[in-house]
């Protein structure tokens, strides 16, 4: 972890992982200190952490084999990466080294160094090697879920599986990341007919050129998977328990705060062990690889789809890991929804 202070006009990283380098780096422009805690907001938190570990690997690398960490060398950079690769890591974890160090260290030979020739052909020549793959080849049967959920009397069950259920039903009925679901807010809320729910948390998709999800959970006529009856019922036996807190998920214990998303993420795994779905095989972001497959396969127009995700209409990313068949054999949330 970084840890910053500030003396007068100076701006100063005490050096404890490989991450500080990139505080480091940014120390070296003397720029002011607003400026530079600006600039350095510039990573999303997941971003940080990841160049966080693969510098960490580069401050070893480099003190293992006595090389300078400061030396901009493009050949020292290649050494390192093909480390990586005979380590056998993925290539996503080389491509997260390469931009770490470009973020780090900028240019070399007058470019970016991730966009150095050398370095390009090197990736490319990973991505034949070992090309990246989903972490899915199937997905798992949404009916088989929904079945274990509508056996769940929303108006009777303790909070605890209350609360698991309304976690799946949303994720189901929109598609999104278990972030986005742990985002929502009770005030971002829009009630009617359909529930309209909008997301101003910074996301992991957030950029200025793409607008955060919005989601649209409609009525469905089996009011034990319905969405918004769920929704409903939680918003009702959780109202006194709440106090002051906005976040829609709130734990189902004492002192009854809001969640995180790896909370979330256990209650998703939970469903899905309780649905006799192999827990093991599938985490919590298979929930999404599940609900657009089904809606694919059912007919669901692809634009829908793309705009439901939030994806942009260019977006390859749903065929190259999304699109997958069900191991077991026009609205989104209620296309997912019928059995």
């Amino acid at each position: 972890m970084s840890v910053f202070r500030q003396d007068s006009s100076t701006f100063e990283v005490r050096h404890s992982t490989g991450g500080s380098i990139i505080a480091e780096s940014l120390n070296n422009l003397k720029l002011p200190d607003n400026t530079l805690k600006i600039m350095l907001a510039s990573c999303a938190t997941s971003t940080t952490k990841q160049y966080d570990s693969a510098l960490h690997k580069w401050s070893k690398f480099c003190e293992i084999n006595k090389l300078p960490v400061w030396t901009v060398n493009i050949n020292n950079y290649l050494l390192f990466l093909t480390e990586m690769y005979e380590k056998n890591l993925g290539y996503a974890s080389i491509n997260t080294a390469r931009s770490a160090l470009s973020s780090a260290f900028g240019r070399v030979d007058g470019v970016p160094i991730g966009e150095h020739p050398h370095i390009v052909k090197f990736m490319k020549g990973v991505s034949k090697l070992r090309p990246p793959a989903p972490r899915y080849q199937t997905t798992w049967d949404v009916n088989k879920v929904l079945l274990y959920l509508e056996s769940l009397q929303s108006e009777s069950i303790e909070l605890r599986q209350l609360s698991l259920k309304l976690a799946a039903l949303m994720t189901i009925c929109s598609g999104q990341r278990v972030q986005t679901i742990s985002s929502i807010k009770i005030s971002n809320i829009v009630w009617g007919e359909s529930i309209q729910i909008k997301i101003t948390n910074i996301l992991k998709t957030s950029s200025i050129r793409r607008s955060n999800p919005l989601i649209i959970l409609p009525p469905y006529h089996n009011k034990q998977i319905c969405p918004v009856k769920t929704l409903t019922i939680y918003m009702s036996k959780t109202k006194e328990l709440r106090g002051d807190t906005d976040h829609l998920f709130i734990s189902f214990n004492s002192p009854y705060k809001a969640v995180c998303s790896q909370t979330i993420s256990r209650w998703l795994c939970e469903v899905l062990k309780l649905s006799g779905i192999e827990g093991e095989k599938y985490k919590a972001h298979s929930f999404r690889h599940a609900s657009t497959s089904k809606a694919e396969a059912i007919g669901v127009y692809m634009d829908t789809i793309m705009s439901r995700i939030g994806w942009s209409q260019k977006s390859n990313t749903f065929a190259r890991f999304y699109k997958r068949p069900v191991e077991d054999s026009a609205e989104y949330a209620i296309s997912v929804l019928d059995k």
